[in-house]
């Protein structure tokens, strides 16, 4: 899982639409899968928080990145 978001969350930091789709991705991906990969996508959701912590100066900014966004993601 790393390899597929890593880039995405690195480089589209401070980007908050950036932050609300890759949430959406991880919470769609965790709503199909088994359990046994909840672990690492878990793992991922905590190290766009932390980014998300840092990128983002205002709470409502915040607030605002850990808002999932389907937009991009298919009907």
């Amino acid at each position: 899982m790393a390899l597929a978001v890593d880039e995405l969350r690195i480089y589209g930091r401070g980007s908050l639409q950036v932050a609300r789709r890759l949430r959406y991705l991880l919470d769609d991906v965790a709503s199909v899968t088994p359990p046994a990969r909840h672990v690492a996508l878990g793992r991922e959701l905590v190290l766009l928080d932390e980014g998300n912590a840092t990128a983002f100066e205002l709470e409502h900014d915040r607030a605002t990145a850990s808002t999932p966004s389907r937009q991009g993601h298919g009907p």
